[in-house]
């Protein structure tokens, strides 16, 4: 019992020390600032008051010096905010990872459905009924994908192939369109909504 109320007392004090170092670098930090604060103000003062006694070389360099300092500050809440963005970028980037990878076995299982679709299209004993369940089950999956990381253009992508296969041209076009917004580079997308558009024009 002993031993472990000093490892208690131990992770406490570890947790204590470091509360401590925590809040001491705040406030040397908030000290440092408020210290250029007061500097600048200073020779702020101190130029007014020189060129109010005609010293306008001193009260020059003075203004200088504050401006140097305020130059200073602007440089370094330039670079903050470049910092705090970059950050932010890169957990947006994280977090896209992240949904990427969750979605991926649903995306996986939709592409497998679709080329098993693909591959009874062309057996001379396909069995059509089987082959629509199959892209409507592909369908199923890409739509969990999606669901999951609603920016997963090849998703969107696939699922329009399969919906163009089941011949609901309202839905691959809408699809198709998604993936290029999504990917503006996506040429696989524009080729697949020209066929559907040359489609449409010739049934009509």
């Amino acid at each position: 019992v002993g031993r472990r109320v000093s490892r208690n007392m131990a992770a406490v004090v570890a947790t204590v020390v470091v509360l401590l170092s925590v809040v001491a670098v705040g406030v040397f930090v908030a000290t440092s600032r408020s210290k250029q604060a007061e500097e600048r103000r200073l020779h702020l003062a101190a130029a007014e008051k020189a060129f109010a006694e005609g010293e306008y070389g001193k009260a020059a360099d003075l203004f200088r010096m504050a401006g140097a300092r305020e130059r200073e500050k602007a440089s370094r809440m330039k670079k903050e905010e470049k910092d705090a963005e970059e950050r932010v970028r890169r957990s947006l980037a994280d977090n896209v990872s992240k949904a990427r990878e969750r979605a991926q076995p649903e995306f996986d299982n939709g592409r497998r459905k679709l080329d098993e679709a693909v591959r009874d299209l062309y057996r001379p004993d396909a069995n059509l009924a089987q082959m629509e369940a199959e892209i409507e089950a592909a369908v199923a999956h890409f739509s969990n994908a999606i669901r999951t990381h609603t920016e997963y253009y090849e998703a969107f992508y696939q699922r329009g192939v399969a919906y163009f296969m089941l011949q609901n041209h309202d839905a691959a076009e809408a699809d198709f369109t998604r993936a290029i917004a999504l990917q503006k580079n996506f040429s696989d997308a524009y080729y697949e909504r020209g066929r559907l558009y040359l489609e449409r024009s010739t049934v009509a």
